[in-house]
């Protein structure tokens, strides 16, 4: 019985030319690959990473972030000082033409209004502009002394974090 259940499975794996290819690089994957792990072992060593990343050398991914970010801070400026009136003005045109169209779609409507639900909306809409409008006026330097560090220090302090309980 053994014997007709092993022909059978290998028969099936023979027919099927997919289970036969992961059958084979599942058998012969390990001596493929021995070469490699010996080169492995032998040049990627826990006591090489500590040396080369060590306190007192440089950070190598410090540095990747620190140009990226400094890419961005420049790259950023020059937008900011270019388009900073262009969208105040369509911020503020943008908002009187809303109230406009809300306006004309609350009070020229036939059905009975209910005067608190169109202050309502009117006031959360000038909250969101206000708000929109704060960070455009305020500056690029506001934006990311309010918005930008404290979403990186914190990802960074939860990467420091999770670095510390690994090691």
């Amino acid at each position: 019985m053994i014997k007709s259940k092993l022909k059978y499975m290998l028969k099936l794996v023979v027919s099927n030319k997919y289970l036969f290819a992961i059958t084979l690089l599942l058998l012969f994957a390990d001596n493929a690959f021995a070469d490699a792990d010996a080169h492995f072992r032998e040049h990627c060593r826990i006591e090489l990473f500590d040396e080369k990343y060590s306190d007192n050398s440089p950070c190598w991914s410090c540095n990747i972030i620190f140009s990226l970010l400094t890419a961005f801070l420049n790259v950023s400026q020059l937008l900011y000082d270019s388009i900073l009136n262009i969208c105040k003005l369509v911020i503020q045109l943008g908002g009187a033409i809303w109230i406009a169209t809300f306006f004309l779609k609350s009070l020229g409507s036939m059905a009975a209004q209910d005067p608190m639900k169109i202050m309502d909306g009117l006031f959360m809409f000038m909250v969101k502009w206000a708000f929109v409008y704060a960070l455009i006026v305020a500056g690029l330097d506001e934006i990311i002394g309010l918005i930008v560090s404290p979403i990186l220090s914190v990802g960074f302090d939860i990467g420091q974090t999770f670095v510390s309980s690994v090691s």
